[in-house]
């Protein structure tokens, strides 16, 4: 009763052998992840009628009261007609997967659908799907460089690889009491994976016993044996001198010659360039190098300077010397920058946070974030793995060579319509805004929605922010809609009228965004139960005749304008990824103690994002607004909103005293 075609998806063991430590340095708690996940609950399955209703109340702040009359008669008949339907057959699968617990087989009611929305995606990767970030400096200063940055961080990946088999990483909480437990399945998928393309559904696959990463300079990849897996992996030194002999290679071959570039191409072509690649033997060899490795090293010969030079660099690049399927890459520039860049398929960025979090700090010589133990007390053997590092390049056809050169000039023209501009502002931050007594992120999302007011003349379109629903088993996210009644209000009124009203109707919008906040990361959206409806909807081909999934309001809904997520981190110097339909912004943001950061990007052209919206839902390329989106112009529109913000709040504060 659901799409899997083309889909395997292989977890590895979250629990491995226990007592492999052989050089202890002080007690190392061992952490059970199968008695962690126990106590977790699936995520709820709200009742349809409860969902509904909060659908109306998203959308009301979108239509004109005509259209909502119209978008509420067509939820009255879905809730007593089709909608009945797929409730139940979305309730009996839910009971299936409730019941099939014991038996290993756990999931949620929407994970099937959403695994699918991945990987059954025919979108390109770069830019559509894969975030970034953009990496602090090390600051010791022996780690400067090219070579000394990415194997520092590399280092500690691998120590926090064997931590996880040794099960002597701590997992995941939703609290910093650490009493609520987060669901750690996707760290599962964290190491030696690979999205591999397949035509109409992609697979995800995992080697458990990969013990190398895979190097990639110019045209060329070079395996380096890090591990044997269990307890002994490679020094730092000795991983430091690998990557400055693979750095200093002068017959690595041009990198606008590697194939790596055909995955940045529409899925079903890639799968059958892939397939071409792999006709020859030596070919299917490197292909399972590359797939099996730990993860990906990249030393790129580019040097971007500015942030968000940085930022357009570690997003997309050129192209060349990536492999967008992989896992993340770790990738460095001549100078010595790191970006982390990572498929988006199996986990969500607070995973990769926080791997990256836990190594960064270890490779800065500073204590592991929320009193997490040292790497150094693994106990692992380090040094006792000699580097095995050979080169590999592929064999190229005469098809082959004709692919790369046209995908080299597909993406470039990809490339030149991606805009990105890093706002760095240092004025205030969460400390600010929690002094005002009002949720940090409802006043950051009520200032993207009057920015874009203010910008483009538009007082309400469709904004969509990312939550974790970890708290329950294998839940992924679920959708805030910021945009409500009471933000709409502040952002029509804001400009117009005393700085004291201002501030009530900013407090009402805050107010209210915490609610929706909180309902969403308790599995209580509108995104995610839709959507496994409209999937099963699409399955038994009714979905044409569902007068709900036809309504411009439905449309408008799922036209994501601002597209917005929130990644925190000490090691995080900013978060990005591209906007989600041709007329919107994507804004990726950080929320320090004293500063934000904030990366809005935007096309200004056609786009290669395969035609349909996030997770396959048809966009509306009217909405929005006719003047051109120019990320430039945002950033400095949210600066100067944000400002006037501020003026809002100190001025009520003066007024009170």
């Amino acid at each position: 009763m659901f799409r899997k075609i083309g889909i395997r998806l292989k977890p590895r063991t979250l629990v491995f052998t226990k007592g492999m430590a052989t050089q202890t340095q002080g007690v190392v708690k061992e952490f059970d992840w199968r008695k962690h996940q126990k106590p977790l609950q699936h995520v709820p399955l709200p009742a349809l009628a409860d969902t509904l209703q909060r659908y109306l109340v998203c959308v009301k702040a979108l239509a004109t009261p005509a259209e909502f009359e119209r978008t509420s008669h067509f939820v009255h008949t879905f809730q007593e007609t089709s909608g009945k339907l797929l409730q139940n057959i979305l309730t009996n699968r839910n009971e299936l997967i409730q019941e099939r617990r014991d038996l290993g087989d756990a999931t949620s009611y929407v994970r099937p659908f959403w695994d699918f929305m991945y990987l059954g995606g025919r979108y390109p990767v770069p830019i559509n799907s894969n975030p970034v970030f953009i990496v602090n400096d090390l600051p010791d200063k022996a780690t400067h460089g090219q070579a000394g940055a990415a194997s520092a961080l590399s280092f500690a990946m691998i120590q926090w690889f064997l931590g996880m088999k040794q099960n002597k990483i701590e997992p995941d909480y939703v609290d910093a009491k650490k009493t609520t437990a987060s669901c750690m399945e996707e760290y599962s998928f964290l190491f030696g994976e690979t999205r591999v393309p397949r035509y109409r559904g992609d697979e995800i696959t995992v080697d458990n016993s990969s013990k190398h990463i895979a190097v990639l300079k110019g045209s060329s990849v070079y395996s380096v044996t890090v591990t044997d897996g269990l307890n002994s992996c490679i020094a730092k030194e000795e991983l430091r001198k690998v990557l400055e002999e693979i750095s200093s290679c002068s017959d690595a071959g041009n990198s606008s010659e590697f194939v790596g570039i055909l995955g940045s191409q529409e899925r079903n072509w890639w799968a059958a360039e892939r397939a071409e690649l792999e006709a020859h033997h030596e070919n299917r060899a490197l292909l399972d190098t590359i797939d099996n490795a730990l993860f990906l090293v990249v030393l790129d010969d580019v040097d971007p300077q500015d942030i968000s030079q940085q930022m357009a660099w570690g997003l997309h690049g050129s192209g060349t010397s990536r492999w967008w399927d992989k896992n993340f890459s770790v990738i460095a520039s001549k100078s010595g920058k790191i970006a982390l860049n990572f498929e988006h398929a199996p986990y969500d960025g607070s995973t990769v946070a926080r791997l990256l979090e836990d190594c960064w700090h270890e490779a800065s010589g500073l204590p592991l974030p929320a009193g997490r133990p040292s790497l150094q007390e693994l106990g692992l053997d380090i040094g006792s793995i000699k580097p095995d590092t050979t080169k590999h390049q592929f064999y190229i056809s005469p098809r082959t060579k004709s692919a790369v050169e046209h995908a080299n000039k597909k993406y470039s023209s990809f490339t030149d319509v991606t805009k990105v501009h890093v706002l760095e502002f240092n004025h205030f931050g969460k400390n600010t805004l929690k002094s005002w007594k009002m949720s940090p992120d409802g006043v950051i999302q009520a200032a993207f929605q009057l920015a874009y007011a203010r910008l483009h003349g538009q007082d309400a379109v469709s904004v969509y922010e990312s939550c974790s629903t970890k708290r329950y088993l294998r839940g992924r996210t679920e959708a805030i809609r910021p945009v409500s009644l009471e933000s709409r209000q502040f952002v029509t009124m804001a400009d117009s009228c005393p700085k004291d009203k201002s501030r009530s109707l900013l407090e009402a919008s805050a107010a209210r965004h915490r609610v929706l906040a909180s309902e969403a990361s308790q599995g209580l959206g509108v995104d995610r139960h839709l959507f496994a409806l409209l999937s099963i909807a699409t399955d038994l081909g009714i979905t044409d005749k569902i007068e709900l999934f036809q309504d411009p309001i439905w449309t408008r809904f799922n036209t994501s304008i601002l597209s917005t997520s929130n990644v925190n981190g000490g090691s995080i110097h900013a978060f990005g990824f591209g906007a989600v339909c041709p007329q919107g912004y994507g804004l990726g943001y950080c929320v320090k103690d004293d500063a934000l950061r904030i990366t809005v990007s935007n096309f200004v052209g056609e786009p290669d994002t395969g035609g349909s919206g996030f997770g396959g839902v048809s966009v509306d390329n009217s909405q929005g607004s006719t003047q051109p989106t120019n990320c430039h112009q945002m950033a400095t529109m949210i600066e100067q909103t944000l400002l006037d913000i501020q003026k809002i709040a100190k001025s009520s504060v003066q007024s009170s005293l």
